[in-house]
Protein backbone atom coordinates (compact mmCIF):
# COMPACT_ATOMS: atom_id res chain seq x y z
CA UNK A 1 0.00 0.00 0.00
CA UNK A 2 2.85 2.51 0.46
CA UNK A 3 4.64 1.39 -2.55
CA UNK A 4 1.22 2.16 -4.37
CA UNK A 5 0.88 5.26 -2.97
CA UNK A 6 4.32 6.81 -3.25
CA UNK A 7 4.64 5.54 -6.83
CA UNK A 8 1.40 5.74 -8.28
CA UNK A 9 -0.37 8.07 -5.74
CA UNK A 10 1.92 11.16 -6.90
CA UNK A 11 3.24 11.75 -3.11
CA UNK A 12 7.06 11.03 -4.62
CA UNK A 13 6.44 13.55 -7.24
CA UNK A 14 4.76 16.02 -6.00
CA UNK A 15 6.82 16.24 -2.06
CA UNK A 16 10.40 15.59 -3.90
CA UNK A 17 11.23 12.73 -1.92
CA UNK A 18 14.71 11.39 -1.51
CA UNK A 19 15.51 7.63 -2.78
CA UNK A 20 16.30 7.58 1.29
CA UNK A 21 12.77 8.64 2.30
CA UNK A 22 11.33 6.59 -0.20
CA UNK A 23 13.18 3.18 0.63
CA UNK A 24 12.38 4.32 4.69
CA UNK A 25 8.81 4.92 4.32
CA UNK A 26 8.85 1.62 2.27
CA UNK A 27 10.46 0.03 5.68
CA UNK A 28 8.44 1.26 8.06
CA UNK A 29 5.26 0.28 6.42
CA UNK A 30 6.96 -3.01 6.25
CA UNK A 31 7.68 -3.11 10.36
CA UNK A 32 4.80 -1.37 11.32
CA UNK A 33 3.18 -4.92 13.30
CA UNK A 34 6.94 -6.76 13.36
CA UNK A 35 6.77 -9.65 15.89
CA UNK A 36 2.93 -8.46 17.12
CA UNK A 37 1.66 -10.82 19.41
CA UNK A 38 -2.30 -10.42 18.41
CA UNK A 39 -2.80 -8.54 21.93
CA UNK A 40 -3.06 -4.84 22.30
CA UNK A 41 -1.66 -2.35 23.80
CA UNK A 42 -4.31 -1.84 26.76
CA UNK A 43 -4.46 -5.44 27.62
CA UNK A 44 -0.79 -5.56 27.23
CA UNK A 45 -1.03 -2.85 30.18
CA UNK A 46 -3.51 -3.95 32.29
CA UNK A 47 -2.21 -7.72 32.76
CA UNK A 48 1.59 -6.48 32.91
CA UNK A 49 2.42 -7.96 30.55
CA UNK A 50 6.24 -7.70 30.33
CA UNK A 51 6.54 -5.71 27.25
CA UNK A 52 4.51 -3.34 28.76
CA UNK A 53 6.44 -3.67 32.01
CA UNK A 54 9.67 -3.18 30.07
CA UNK A 55 8.08 0.17 27.91
CA UNK A 56 6.37 1.46 31.53
CA UNK A 57 3.06 1.11 29.49
CA UNK A 58 3.88 3.80 27.11
CA UNK A 59 2.98 2.27 23.99
CA UNK A 60 4.44 -1.05 24.54
CA UNK A 61 3.46 -2.57 21.08
CA UNK A 62 4.95 -0.07 19.32
CA UNK A 63 7.98 0.45 20.97
CA UNK A 64 8.75 -2.90 20.69
CA UNK A 65 8.14 -2.75 16.72
CA UNK A 66 10.42 -0.09 16.34
CA UNK A 67 12.74 -1.84 18.62
CA UNK A 68 12.65 -5.25 17.09
CA UNK A 69 12.95 -3.56 13.93
CA UNK A 70 15.97 -1.33 15.33
CA UNK A 71 17.96 -4.93 15.92
CA UNK A 72 17.66 -6.12 12.95
CA UNK A 73 19.08 -3.36 11.24
CA UNK A 74 21.91 -4.18 13.05
CA UNK A 75 22.06 -7.45 11.84
CA UNK A 76 25.48 -8.07 10.07
CA UNK A 77 23.72 -9.86 7.32
CA UNK A 78 21.75 -7.32 6.53
CA UNK A 79 25.17 -5.00 6.35
CA UNK A 80 24.46 -4.73 2.30
CA UNK A 81 22.19 -1.65 3.11
CA UNK A 82 24.11 1.46 3.23
CA UNK A 83 24.60 3.47 6.76
CA UNK A 84 22.09 6.39 5.63
CA UNK A 85 19.14 4.07 5.12
CA UNK A 86 19.63 2.51 8.23
CA UNK A 87 19.29 5.73 10.11
CA UNK A 88 16.40 6.86 7.55
CA UNK A 89 14.83 3.87 8.53
CA UNK A 90 15.16 4.23 12.77
CA UNK A 91 14.32 7.73 11.96
CA UNK A 92 10.98 7.13 10.05
CA UNK A 93 9.76 4.34 12.95
CA UNK A 94 10.70 7.13 15.52
CA UNK A 95 8.19 9.36 13.87
CA UNK A 96 5.64 6.31 13.65
CA UNK A 97 5.68 6.02 17.09
CA UNK A 98 5.29 9.14 18.13
CA UNK A 99 2.17 9.64 15.98
CA UNK A 100 1.15 6.36 17.25
CA UNK A 101 1.75 7.62 20.91
CA UNK A 102 -0.33 11.24 20.09
CA UNK A 103 -3.13 9.46 18.69
CA UNK A 104 -3.89 7.15 21.33
CA UNK A 105 -3.55 10.14 23.84
CA UNK A 106 -6.05 12.30 21.68
CA UNK A 107 -8.08 9.40 21.43
CA UNK A 108 -8.04 8.68 25.62
CA UNK A 109 -8.48 12.47 26.54
CA UNK A 110 -11.33 13.65 23.96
Amino acid sequence: MAHMLLCHGGIIKTCGMTQLQHWATIWSAAVHDFEHGGLNNDFLCKTQHPLAITYNDQSPLENHHLAAASRLLQDPELAYMPVSWKLGSIILLSLHVASVSISSFLHIYH
